[in-house]
């Protein structure tokens, strides 16, 4: 998958997190004061009435004057907050004989044994990279008591300059400016006596709106890095055998409702009152990787419509992140067709009854891709006024003002230009078209509508 840890070097790794602001953006840690056996978890610099105690933590790192511990904190802890609160996430709480911090709540993090550093990446209210930062617990000068400190070692203006370098556009030349800047820390290494932390990094150039990648490492101790720029990784079963089974385990421990491995998020505490869950796996973005898509299976007939989408995130975290969300109301919703396409169905009924169906496919910013699109209009032979009659002429010149009342059937596809091609079709044309794209007959999905041709 990424790197693994050599010599001393113990990776450390927890859940993925996002740090969730009603603020300005930044990160907040916390210090705690000692109470031996427990400590009151805060959020956003403040203390809740949540008291964790350290016998239900799990002991990360133990050097005797530093300790590290973790827990992952239950819905049933924060029931009594809000929806922006992180429902079901990790904390950690750093401990010294004379200091204390809690971080909560966690992105990822790894601890390297060597030097007693341990390493927290952040994320900000729009889950983009704030920084990432080494906490070591050292001697203060004045006191001679052993004090927590935090130290930024890479900024998202940093990993700005890697990506205008990975796009060929000079930093500050003003088109070089990214959005959704992603950091994964994938590994903590030694090498020739040397700590290097190793990861990716990616972001949305806005000048091109293409998604940009490139591979990391950095030694804390000098700041050399190395960065290599590089494609969009394409998995391939065979070749990523420990990725695929990695991917299968987290989705099997969602299955089961284990929330544990998945990226916090608002929707946490709604998703865990459900009990109806419906699950499919298919790649839907294209990176060889299946999704987990949670479908509903209260409407009639084989549709189930799609309502969330969840990722396998990887890295040494192995979660799985809600990358997608469409609460339908029926009328417009997305699906999986029976030979696993993805559509898209919106439909009208009235004036004029009408359906569009589109084959699409995401991209790797999760924006959809359209592939194809059918389109039927029924105008009633009888039913309009004079009123209708007209205004359905001038809206609609290329059917009902040309032909009046019945049935048209339209396919379009991207031409070599990218631009949609669109071709009016036969009634038997459109139902071949229909089957080969959903994989289901057009009639048994749609025996209501109408039909008197």
């Amino acid at each position: 998958m990424f790197g693994s840890a050599k010599a001393k070097v113990k990776i450390i790794s927890t859940i993925f997190a996002v740090l969730f602001f009603t603020g300005a953006a930044g990160m907040y840690t916390r210090a705690a004061e000692e109470k031996n056996d427990s400590f009151t978890l805060s959020y956003q610099g403040r203390d809740t009435d949540i008291v964790i105690s350290l016998t239900d933590c799990i002991c990360e790192y133990d050097s005797g004057d530093f300790k590290i511990y973790t827990r992952y904190i239950e819905e049933e802890l924060t029931e009594s907050y809000d929806r922006h609160f992180p429902h079901r996430a990790q904390a950690a709480y750093l401990w010294t004989p004379d200091d204390s911090r809690q971080i909560f709540p966690l992105y990822d993090y790894g601890i390297d044994e060597i030097s007693g550093s341990a390493y927290f990446l952040f994320r900000g209210e729009k889950e983009d990279f704030i920084g990432l930062y080494q906490y070591t617990a050292g001697k203060s000068y004045g006191s001679g008591k052993a004090i927590i400190a935090g130290e930024k070692i890479l900024s998202a203006r940093r990993v700005q300059g890697w990506l205008a370098e990975a796009c060929e556009f000079p930093a500050g030349g003003g088109k070089a400016d990214f959005s959704d800047i992603q950091v994964i820390l994938s590994a903590l290494e030694s090498e020739q006596g040397k700590v290097l932390l190793k990861g990716e990094a990616s972001g949305i150039c806005e000048d091109t709106g293409k998604r940009y990648y490139v591979s990391w490492e950095i030694n804390p101790e000098t700041g050399e890095e190395k960065v290599t720029p590089h494609a969009r990784k394409i998995y391939e079963e065979e070749a990523d055998q420990e990725v695929f089974d990695a991917c299968d385990r987290a989705f099997e421990r969602i299955a089961q409702r284990d929330w544990s491995v998945l990226v916090p998020c608002e929707l946490n505490s709604l998703m865990s009152s459900r009990d109806d869950w419906e699950w499919r796996r298919m790649d839907v973005n294209g990176d060889g990787l299946p999704e987990l898509i949670d479908v509903r299976g209260d409407m009639k007939g084989p549709v189930y419509p799609i309502e969330h989408i969840f990722a396998y995130t990887g890295g040494m975290t192995q979660t799985v992140e809600l990358v997608k969300v469409d609460l339908n109301d029926y009328t417009e919703y997305l699906y999986l067709g029976d030979n696993g396409n993805l559509i898209y169905d919106c439909c009208n009924f009235g004036i004029l009854n009408y359906g569009q169906y589109e084959q699409y496919q995401f991209d790797e910013n999760w924006e959809r891709e359209l592939l194809g699109r059918l389109e039927i209009y029924y105008f009633d032979r009888e039913g309009y006024d004079e009123e209708e009659i007209e205004i359905l002429k001038e809206s609609y010149p290329d059917t009902y003002g040309k032909r009046g009342s019945g049935y048209y059937y339209f396919q379009s596809r991207p031409g070599a230009d990218g631009e949609l091609v669109r071709k009016e079709l036969t009634k038997n044309a459109f139902m071949k078209a229909y089957l080969e794209m959903i994989g289901f007959d057009f009639l048994e999905i749609n025996g209501d509508f109408p039909d008197d041709e």
